[in-house]
C-alpha cells in the first residue's frame, strides 16, 4: 500500500470516527451477550456491520456539518474543513458505508437488525444533526441513538425487543448518554456557540450544568441498581459488581466533577470517569452471560 492510499485510508478512518464506531459496535455485542452466550460468526458480522453504519452517519454528520465545523477549534482539522478531502467525496464515502453495514446486517442477521441499524443513522443524521442549531433539546433524540446498538444485537441473537433485559439495557444506556452530552457542551462551550449550536450552557451557569449532569448520572446509576429485578437469574457475582461499580461511580463521579482545580482538567476527567464506568458496565453483563 503506498503512502498516498495510506494516507486516504487515514482521511476515511477520522471520517468515520473510528473510535467512537467500535464503541458503537461493541455496545451492539453486548446486547447480543446480554440473549444468549453463544459464540457464531454472526457477532463478526453483527460487529462488522454496527461499525460500518456509524461510521458512515459520522462520515455524513461530518459533510452535513462542515461549514460550522470549520468555525470551531476542535473541529477544523478534520478532513473536509481542513481540504484534505472534498465534500463530495465525504458523502460518498458515507453512503457506500451505510449501505455496506445495511446489507451485511440484512444478509447475515436479519431484517430487524438492519433495520434497527438504519432508523438509528436516521435518528442521527436527520433529527439530532439539524436539530443542534434549533434547540437545546437536540440530545434527546442524540441519546436514543446511543440506546439502539444493543437493540440491534438482542435482534440479531433472535431476541424480541419488548422483553425486559434489553428494554432495561437500552433505557441505562439512554439515560448514560445525556451526561456525556452535556460534559461536552461545558468543554466546548464558546466553541459550540461560536459555530451556532443551541447548547444548555447558553442560558445555564457552568455550575448549575455541573449540578444537572451529577444528578442525571446518580439518577441512571439508582436505576442500575434494578438489574436484578430485570434481569432472572443474574447471578450474586454480577449483582454485587454492579453494586460496587454504581457505589464506585457516586463517589467518584463528586469527586472528580466538583474538585477545585481547572475547569477543562476536571470536565476532561469526568468525561473519561463516566464513559468508563459505562464500558465497565458492559463488560460486566457480558460476564454474567456465562456464569
Amino acid at each position: 500500500m503506498s503512502k498516498t492510499s495510506q494516507s486516504y485510508f487515514g482521511l476515511i478512518l477520522i471520517l468515520m470516527k473510528h473510535r467512537l464506531s467500535m464503541t458503537v459496535a461493541f455496545s451492539s455485542v453486548v446486547g447480543w451477550f446480554l440473549f444468549t452466550n453463544e459464540i457464531s460468526i454472526e457477532i463478526l458480522v453483527l460487529f462488522l456491520g454496527t461499525f460500518f453504519l456509524s461510521g458512515g452517519a459520522s462520515a455524513l454528520n461530518q459533510y452535513q456539518e462542515r461549514k460550522l465545523d470549520f468555525n470551531m477549534g476542535r473541529t477544523q482539522k478534520r478532513p473536509i474543513p481542513a481540504g484534505l478531502i472534498s465534500p463530495n467525496d465525504a458523502f460518498l464515502i458515507s453512503l457506500i458505508l451505510i449501505l455496506s453495514g445495511f446489507t451485511l446486517l440484512t444478509f447475515f442477521t436479519n431484517l430487524p437488525t438492519a433495520f434497527l441499524g438504519l432508523l438509528n443513522v436516521v435518528f442521527y443524521n436527520f433529527l439530532y444533526t439539524p436539530l443542534k442549531t434549533k434547540t437545546q433539546f437536540a440530545v434527546l433524540p442524540g441519546a436514543v441513538v446511543g440506546a439502539i446498538p444493543p437493540m440491534m444485537g438482542w435482534a440479531a441473537a433472535g431476541g424480541i425487543l419488548t422483553e425486559q433485559p434489553i428494554i432495561f439495557f437500552a433505557t441505562f444506556m439512554f439515560l448514560w448518554q445525556m451526561p456525556h452530552f452535556w460534559l461536552l457542551a461545558i468543554k466546548y462551550r464558546e466553541d459550540y456557540e461560536r459555530a451556532g449550536f443551541l447548547m444548555l450552557t447558553k442560558k445555564v451557569s457552568e455550575l448549575k450544568v455541573k449540578q444537572l449532569v451529577y444528578f442525571w448520572g446518580f439518577i441512571t446509576s439508582l436505576f442500575l441498581m434494578g438489574f436484578p429485578i430485570f434481569f432472572e437469574g443474574a447471578s450474586i457475582l454480577t449483582t454485587a459488581l454492579i453494586i460496587l461499580l454504581n457505589f464506585g461511580f457516586i463517589i467518584g463521579f463528586y469527586k472528580i466533577l466538583f474538585k477545585p482545580e481547572p475547569e477543562n482538567k476536571s470536565i476532561l476527567k469526568a468525561f473519561f470517569f463516566i464513559n468508563y464506568y459505562a464500558l465497565s458496565v458492559m463488560i460486566v453483563l457480558i460476564g454474567n452471560s456465562f456464569l
